[in-house]
């Protein structure tokens, strides 16, 4: 049986127990510990031997529910949050007010809505198969964009079979950011490692670079890498276990 769940964060995944605890007496607090959390782009379930992946678009809290007497659990995922006060006195989980008890049955937010979420069935955890489940919630909430454009502009160059602005393994690290440097200078790639250990990174970028460096987050340069060859040449870098490193190829 699954004791903890994992859930992606901001540059993270974080794993939390299914159950929040709880102390014997609440009689004292304002507020009753809740068995939801926060999601960014997915939550996964697993005793180690198999689990289940659910992938959301825009549906950032979930909680594991008890389902049945043998003990089975199900992912249960936030679709709306109404309420038809703005300030209740009488909730069983709270102690008096938490703003003013104005009337708001707008917030009810009846009428017709349209929610997106996917299932990946899995072996072992979240970081099975090159962390599959979360390579699979970021593929699911930024899917292929087609643009169609002129025949002219089409014919006018020969395009590779395959290509990439960015290629970094292994597939358990997260590219954040590609973007132009805030001082209008070379290309900024940010990595983080969503990983309980470090992990050797090899970027390689398919632009043209001379000069390669590790930023902090303000891309303040911080110390040089050692560039060999042509552009095609990878750049080796080892990110600490939850680690984020941002490099600025010029």
């Amino acid at each position: 049986m699954a004791e903890s769940v994992a859930a992606e964060g901001t540059f993270e995944v974080r794993a939390r127990p299914v159950n929040a605890p709880r102390p014997a007496d609440v009689s004292a607090w304002v507020e009753e510990p809740v068995n939801t959390f926060p999601q960014k782009r997915f939550v996964d379930i697993s005793d180690d031997t198999i689990g289940l992946g659910v992938l959301n678009r825009g549906l950032p809290e979930a909680e594991i529910a008890r389902a049945g007497a043998g003990g089975q659990m199900a992912v249960a995922l936030t679709l709306l949050r109404c309420v038809e006060w703005l300030s209740r006195g009488d909730l069983p989980n709270r102690s008096g007010h938490a703003g003013p008890p104005e009337y708001t049955p707008e917030a009810q937010c009846l009428g017709h809505h349209e929610f997106d979420y996917a299932l990946v069935p899995h072996a072992g955890d979240w970081r099975a198969e090159d962390a599959l489940v979360q390579r699979e919630a970021h593929a699911f909430n930024a899917p292929p964009l087609a643009v169609v454009v002129p025949a002219q502009t089409r014919n006018a160059a020969q395009l590779p079979t395959t290509a990439s602005l960015v290629d970094v393994t292994p597939g358990s690290l997260v590219v954040s950011a590609i973007k132009r440097g805030a001082d209008g200078h070379g290309l900024i790639i940010r990595v983080y490692n969503p990983l309980p250990e470090p992990v050797a990174a090899t970027i390689r970028p398919g632009i043209a670079f001379t000069q390669a460096y590790v930023t902090n987050l303000q891309e303040e340069q911080q110390a040089q890498l050692a560039v060999e060859g042509t552009a095609e040449t990878p750049l080796t870098i080892s990110i600490r276990a939850g680690g984020i490193v941002t490099v600025q190829l010029l």
